[in-house]
């Protein structure tokens, strides 16, 4: 879920992501195809919503890099839970770790092609 997030997120030197591009060709083909990109789409998990809640209110106190996507501090992670009186389990931070893992995966390689950061 969270790569193909990241994948279609991703925005162009126009401003607009590749999911806004792709649904507008969808809207104005003349066949009604879908483009293949949108088929993979993958949903998000039932229950899961929490948990990418928190991941991208994390996100956005991710500290920028001179040379690709940093990670989001753990004193950061820390202060976000204490803050609003959260105690997660310990495998709910290991998954946002994970997202962070593959966000950070997903940014490099956006720079490399020449497209902004995923959007969360």
């Amino acid at each position: 879920f969270a790569r193909s997030e990241f994948r279609l997120g991703r925005r162009g030197a126009d401003g607009v992501s590749l999911r806004e591009t792709l649904e507008t060709a969808w809207r104005m083909s003349l066949d009604g195809v879908m483009p293949p990109e949108l088929e993979d789409d993958v949903d998000m998990p039932a229950g899961f919503e929490y948990l990418w809640g928190w991941f991208t209110r994390l996100s956005a106190c991710r500290p920028s890099a001179m040379d690709g996507v940093s990670g989001i501090p753990e004193s950061e992670i820390r202060a976000y839970f204490q803050n609003r009186g959260i105690r997660p389990e310990p495998w709910e931070l290991r998954v946002i770790e994970r997202l962070d893992a593959v966000a950070i995966d997903a940014g490099n390689k956006s720079q490399k092609d020449g497209t902004d950061q995923p959007q969360d």
